[in-house]
């Protein structure tokens, strides 16, 4: 019981901080969910943290009395010390990349134990795809104005802890993002995304990455 109530007064934490970094998560339920509730545990090969359009579905019976609708959901490891994986999978919700015209189209039935399955597979033993379309430019930029905006409110949380695997230096992302994140910072990440990216965050990533990635098209 001890440990249930742990889970709750961390998952209510968290949530609190993804409202106020992302005031638009409010336009939908916002589900958090710990490994453990699945009925498994994370292994030393798997992922700390997932987010996805249908997680909802999958992870409905862990949801519980808690489920007041369809919306955003995300698994984590562990809910201690999660902040900079929550700013991270919140990056991945907002970034315009993630399909959400799913919500609407995919049947329970369809999803079921298959994603949930899936979800404990990522886990337990992830393997990195060769090519990562979902960390790219508009994800790191996204990445970086939540990590700017967490800091207004006095949550300051490592590189390493917001994106282990980082190739990029995400202190060059960050201090090129400064500046927009500054100028953007009360305005929803559907409108930020859809501007041209600032010239610096560019730069920064197209001296590591090149076109590969497929994101970066403007000229501004």
């Amino acid at each position: 019981m001890h440990e249930m109530n742990d889970i709750e007064a961390h998952r209510e934490r968290l949530l609190s901080l993804a409202y106020k970094v992302a005031p638009e998560l409010r336009s939908r339920p916002l589900y958090l969910i710990h490994i453990t509730e699945l009925g498994t545990q994370r292994a030393d090969k798997g992922v700390i943290g997932l987010a996805g359009p249908v997680l909802d579905l999958a992870c409905r019976h862990a949801i519980g009395d808690r489920w007041i609708g369809r919306g955003w959901c995300i698994v984590l490891a562990d809910f201690r010390d999660a902040e900079g994986t929550l700013l991270h999978e919140l990056a991945h919700l907002l970034d315009g990349n993630m399909p959400w015209t799913e919500l609407q189209t995919v049947s329970p039935d369809v999803v079921g134990a298959v994603v949930l399955d899936d979800i404990k597979r990522h886990f337990t033993d992830y393997k990195p795809p060769t090519y990562d379309p979902w960390h790219g430019a508009s994800f790191l930029r996204t990445l970086m104005h939540l990590w700017h905006r967490a800091q207004e409110f006095g949550l300051y949380v490592s590189g390493r802890e917001l994106f282990p695997l980082a190739e990029l230096p995400l202190h060059q992302l960050s201090a090129a993002t400064r500046d927009e994140a500054h100028r953007c910072r009360h305005q929803p990440f559907s409108e930020i995304v859809a501007r041209p990216m600032p010239r610096r965050f560019r730069k920064v990533f197209l001296r590591r990455h090149g076109s590969r990635q497929g994101e970066i098209h403007d000229t501004h």
